[in-house]
């Protein structure tokens, strides 16, 4: 299960993740503010990162 983070606290779970980056993605657009999201996988390393809609891998 994926976690999704913004700098405070888990925000989501997800299966997958494509999930949690289209969920993440959704958030930022739907709160419009500056929030990012570190999406991290089942092993506790961070696979991704949203910011302003945009996603970095890696």
């Amino acid at each position: 299960m994926y976690k999704t983070m913004d700098h405070r606290e888990v925000t989501s779970h997800s299966n997958t993740l494509e999930e949690a980056i289209r969920g993440a993605r959704n958030a930022w657009w739907n709160g419009s503010d500056g929030r990012s999201f570190s999406i991290v996988n089942p092993s506790g390393s961070t696979v991704a990162f949203v910011r302003r809609g945009q996603v970095t891998r890696g």
